[in-house]
């Protein structure tokens, strides 16, 4: 294009970046973005990159959705909270445990910092997606850190981050931390006996209650 006629603007890409969108050819069109923003210079709009990686997330082409996801951060813009738990999500469910923590940390500041101009914050759903991946790895050091996260945060962890906790615990059969995690939850206010009694067995919920947790 450059070598036949004058050098493209800011509108010859999006024309181009819409077409093959339209078309479905998205990473052809994340190629045009790329070249907008790190040939050109041209800063594509949040809306244009959204549109781009909710398209890689609805044809689950997770590979593109993530390298969008690093032009979003290159051009400092943030993800929509579905957008970020999807990743964070695909993350874990592909073994990635330590990748998606890392990412989650990245969002966490990058929300934690435009709270007020945008008016994001994580929700228990993203915690409880992370503490679920940790736990599935045996990483029980991450999501104890997350529960405290949580709490630092002011965002209470719910009956199901608990028992996501207590269930992985009692299927490796490490009664004593499920213990510590009852007594954390107790003192939230959070019971769990019915979900301990269905992972493990009536005796041990019945147990623990004689222990007075509380």
């Amino acid at each position: 294009m450059r070598s036949a006629g004058p050098a493209p603007n800011a509108l010859t890409f999006n024309t181009a970046f819409n077409g093959l969108l339209r078309l479905g050819h998205l990473d052809a069109a994340h190629a045009v973005l790329e070249e907008t923003w790190l040939g050109c210079r041209f800063v594509p709009s949040f809306t244009t990159v959204d549109r781009l990686i909710k398209k890689a997330v609805s044809g689950s082409n997770f590979d593109l959705a993530l390298k969008v996801f690093d032009l979003m951060l290159r051009l400092c813009y943030l993800p929509t909270l579905p957008i970020a738990n999807y990743i964070v999500s695909i993350l874990l469910k592909s073994g990635g445990a330590e990748t998606a923590y890392e990412v989650f940390m990245v969002l966490a500041l990058a929300l934690f910092c435009n709270l007020k101009k945008r008016g994001l914050s994580l929700n228990v759903y993203s915690y409880t997606a992370l503490v679920f991946g940790f736990c599935k790895e045996k990483l029980w050091a991450e999501a104890y850190r997350v529960l405290e996260m949580m709490c630092n945060e002011g965002c209470k962890p719910s009956v199901g981050t608990y028992t996501v906790v207590v269930n992985f615990f009692c299927k490796d059969g490490n009664t004593d931390d499920a213990m510590h995690v009852l007594r954390m939850a107790c003192k939230k206010a959070v019971v769990l006996i019915a979900p301990y009694a269905m992972c493990y067995s009536m005796h041990s919920a019945v147990k623990i209650d004689s222990r007075k947790l509380v």
